[in-house]
């Protein structure tokens, strides 16, 4: 598991995000799969699908379900806001 530092700016505040980043493998493909595993954005009670992007304003590039289902995404990205809805 890995953890990279972000930053969002928000007017004259800045926020430094911590997220939890995995290595897809054939298991966590796998496993995905059995166990139903959501953790786009799409599946988020967060995401605004009007506005197509998060309610809580985080950057939704690398948590989007068109993002992973190419699977060339060597990495997971999992958002801490997420709730499943």
């Amino acid at each position: 598991m890995h953890h990279r530092p972000t930053t969002l700016t928000r007017g004259r505040q800045t926020i430094i995000l911590l997220s939890v980043r995995i290595t897809r493998t054939p298991d966590f493909e796998e496993e995905s799969v059995r166990y139903s595993l959501r953790f786009c954005c799409e599946d988020c009670g967060h995401f605004d699908a009007a506005q197509s992007s998060c309610r809580h304003f985080w950057p939704t590039d690398v948590h989007r379900k068109d993002h992973h289902e190419t699977r060339a995404v060597p990495l997971i990205d999992f958002c801490k806001e997420f709730e499943l809805c």
